[in-house]
């Protein structure tokens, strides 16, 4: 088959973890031997061709003058981009197109562009933009108005839905979409464990006996960010043997999160350190005590399976569509109850073989959904989609 796949998180140093899901299924369909244009945002992006039967269509966005990786990704084209696209489109004539991403420009465009040239196409709705998103009400009041005037109406006309948990299942037949057009695909990426050639410890002078507690994810409200340092003052109350280190880009709310460091008195337990090298954060996976995902809206969530990967427990947000998987109560919290979390972290912290087990249950319940499976649903999908809109011609 032909296959056109649309993803504004792609490359994945642009975004978050919708751009790795989108690059390993774009490799692992074209190992399939079907031929793959990837359309993604142009940074970092080179029109290359790594494999005869995947190409890789760079488009351009318009500029932003702030350097927000979820303001970056959410831009729409510029005028060359969005012809670029349609006549992208319209040359490769594509069988299907995977569009990755509800409420995104670049993708509507490439949807819009789908519906006037007759090109069927499947919607990837890695996450639904809700009222947790963000803290500011004009932003929700234009998440909305667009979702309604535009990204709904692109999600409707597609042949098929794929949703990555049951938690973005409930939202989209909420929001009136048709049950029957909506599968479910959890992507359960295989996690390679890379070799570190660095210390992490060392690398931020932090002491060997204290306990590194990781928060991997983008400084957001929607991630979480200030309920994790509610927690670690919780967790101040009974011990100061620890650090709770917050990796990841910012989305607008670090300066919020270092005014609340000091109003906490957390200045000498939390360290910001940004975005990380893979090498670095392959470091804090290998060195750290827990692995912390404090979100207050995550449609999945990858980082608690690059934890578990690397044998270390994980408190995910109940609030996640991960929490669907792993079903191990001792590692699932409600963010919002800080002590609740604190005691949870004190427990996994104090208790090394009975966390143990807990890693063992955890790994046994994500066995149970293979990414090869969830590749050839993406694949049957795109084959029935295709089927239907030749039996329609």
């Amino acid at each position: 088959m032909r296959i056109a796949i649309v993803s504004p998180e792609f490359p994945p140093e642009t975004g978050g973890g919708g751009g790795v899901v989108v690059e390993q299924l774009a490799r692992e369909l074209s190992n399939r031997h079907h031929v793959l244009v990837l359309f993604g945002s142009r940074t970092n992006l080179k029109p290359s061709k790594p494999k005869p039967s995947l190409e890789l269509k760079p488009i351009s966005l318009v500029p932003s003058s702030k350097s927000n990786s979820r303001i970056e990704r959410n831009l729409p084209p510029t005028i060359k981009g969005a012809v670029s696209i349609a006549s992208a489109l319209s040359h490769f004539h594509p069988d299907i197109v995977h569009l990755h991403g509800i409420g995104h420009i670049m993708v509507d465009t490439a949807g819009v562009a789908c519906r006037i040239l007759g090109i069927p196409y499947i919607s990837i709705v890695h996450g639904v933009p809700l009222t947790a998103n963000s803290s500011s009400r004009r932003l929700r009041w234009a998440y909305r108005a667009y979702d309604k005037l535009v990204g709904f109406s692109i999600l409707k006309s597609a042949t098929n839905i794929i949703a990555v948990s049951n938690r973005v299942v409930r939202t989209l037949e909420s929001k009136g979409i048709e049950l029957s057009k909506i599968h479910l695909a959890y992507p359960i990426l295989p996690i390679q464990i890379q070799p570190i050639s660095v210390s992490f410890g060392t690398r931020f002078s932090i002491s060997h006996n204290t306990k590194i507690i990781l928060c991997i994810g983008s400084l957001a409200y929607r991630k979480g960010t200030d309920l994790a340092l509610e927690a670690a003052s919780r967790l101040l109350e009974g011990r100061n043997d620890f650090v709770f280190c917050l990796i990841g880009n910012d989305e607008g709310f670090r300066q919020y999160i270092e005014t609340r460091v000091v109003q906490l008195g957390l200045s000498s337990h939390v360290r910001l350190l940004g975005r990380l090298t893979q090498a670095l954060k392959e470091a804090a996976l290998q060195e750290c005590s827990l692995v912390m995902v404090p979100s207050r809206d995550e449609p999945f969530g990858l980082v608690p399976l690059e934890a578990i990967a690397h044998n270390k427990p994980v408190l995910i947000s109940l609030h996640s569509g991960i929490s669907e998987l792993i079903r191990v109560p001792q590692f699932i919290f409600d963010p919002l109850d800080s002590k609740s979390a604190a005691d949870k972290i004190e427990n996994i912290l104090n208790n090394p073989a009975h966390v143990a087990r807990l890693l063992e249950l955890a790994r046994n319940s994500i066995k149970q959904d293979s990414w090869a499976e969830t590749v050839s649903l993406y694949e049957n999908m795109s084959l029935s989609s295709n089927s239907s809109r030749q039996a329609v011609q």
